[in-house]
Order: structure tokens, then C-alpha cells, then sequence
């Protein structure tokens, strides 16, 4: 192999590997629809969104369009804002353009995620 060839084959394989850690994930089909998410800033429960509220739909709706490029990420994290439902966690900070997710899978493990989202893409849920 000629080193064009090496070089193109190493790119492929850096394309390749950091494709395979990019999931699909879709928060909607993790919250019971049924029960009302819990809003949190510094440990301090500031409101509940009911299932069906205005709130609500456009959490889902952000979830729906937020589905690929989940990283897992083994970090610990100390969020500012936190969404949470049973076993479901969402953590967001105001002024940060990531979120993180953790929950409890099907398999009963616990997994975690990091999204980059646009600033501001959850601050709806405080106003």
C-alpha cells in the first residue's frame, strides 16, 4: 500500500469508529406519557409539566427532533436544570449548547448520553 492508500484507509477507520459511538436515542419512548415530568434548577423541585400541556408537547416535540448523534459519556455531571420522570434524567445548563440523559434501559442498566443541542433549545421549560 502506497501512503495515499494508508492515509485513506486511516480516515476511513477514524470515520468509521466514531460513527459506531453515535446512537439513536428517543426520549419520548422513555417517559410513561401518563405521568407528569419533574422540572428541578440546583436541587429544587420549580415546577411539574403535566402530560398534555403546552410544555409538555413542545418537550416531546424537541425530543422527536432530537434523536441521533447521542454520545455515551461515562462523566459525571452536575446539572443546573434537571428533567426527570421515574427512572428518565435530563440534564441541561442555561448557558451551555449540550444536554445529558441517563436512564435505566430495558436490561435494567444504567446508560448515559451527551447531545450537542443549540443554547438556549430547552429554556422554554423554565420561562
Amino acid at each position: 500500500m502506497n501512503k495515499l492508500q494508508k492515509i485513506s484507509c486511516l480516515i476511513s477507520l477514524i470515520f468509521l469508529t466514531a460513527s459506531c459511538y453515535n446512537q439513536q436515542i428517543n426520549i419520548a419512548e422513555l417517559l410513561d406519557k401518563k405521568e407528569p415530568i419533574k422540572l428541578t434548577k440546583n436541587i429544587q423541585t420549580i415546577r411539574i409539566i403535566e402530560p398534555l400541556s403546552e410544555k409538555w408537547n413542545k418537550f416531546i416535540d424537541f425530543a422527536e427532533q432530537n434523536k441521533n448523534g447521542w454520545k455515551p459519556s461515562p462523566v459525571t455531571y452536575l446539572p443546573e436544570i434537571t428533567v426527570s420522570q421515574k427512572e428518565f434524567r435530563l440534564f441541561y445548563w442555561i448557558d451551555n449548547n449540550f444536554i445529558v440523559i441517563n436512564f435505566i434501559d430495558k436490561n435494567g442498566n444504567s446508560k448515559q448520553f451527551v447531545k450537542n443541542v443549540k443554547k438556549g433549545a430547552l429554556n422554554f421549560l423554565v420561562e
